[in-house]
């Protein structure tokens, strides 16, 4: 389920922008978000190399939309300072048999109103735990794939 819709009455046009971004990646609609985005837009999840440009971005959006069925963001923290956004917050990755929780922060920069960076930090370590942990529902996923393929 969607992030709770957070009482943005009086948050900045900046910080209005970002969940908006949020609300679209967790209908995993990417045209949607890169919308959002300036056409020269850096998207990075650290230490990973930065995608530049909506093309890069777009590509980068594609494989983790083949990968996940589901995304949503829990309980974000805004902070806002100029045009950066600060959010605070979990991500939940599903798809394919696994399911993470992981603790992001990211940094959002706003130039006329589109998100000219997106630049995300996060636990390798907790990401690695969650994929470990997520073996054996991802093995019975792969499993009951094999098994329908071969009664097809």
């Amino acid at each position: 389920m969607p992030h709770p819709p957070s009482d943005l009455a009086n948050a900045s046009a900046e910080v209005k922008l970002v969940d908006r971004f949020f609300e679209a990646l967790e209908q995993l609609d990417a045209d949607a978000a890169l919308a959002l985005m300036t056409d020269d837009a850096l998207y990075q999840n650290v230490p990973l190399p930065a995608a530049r440009g909506k093309a890069e971005v777009a590509r980068q959006l594609g494989v983790l939309g083949r990968l996940i069925d589901r995304f949503e963001v829990e309980a974000p923290v805004y902070t806002a300072s100029g045009d950066t956004v600060t959010a605070r917050r979990h991500d939940i990755l599903g798809g394919q048999g696994f399911y993470m929780r992981l603790w992001v922060e990211g940094r959002f920069v706003i130039q006329d109103g589109r998100i000219a960076e997106w630049v995300d930090t996060f636990s390798w370590a907790e990401t690695g735990l969650a994929l470990l942990k997520s073996l054996p529902q991802m093995a019975r996923f792969q499993l009951g794939r094999l098994r329908g393929a071969s009664k097809g």
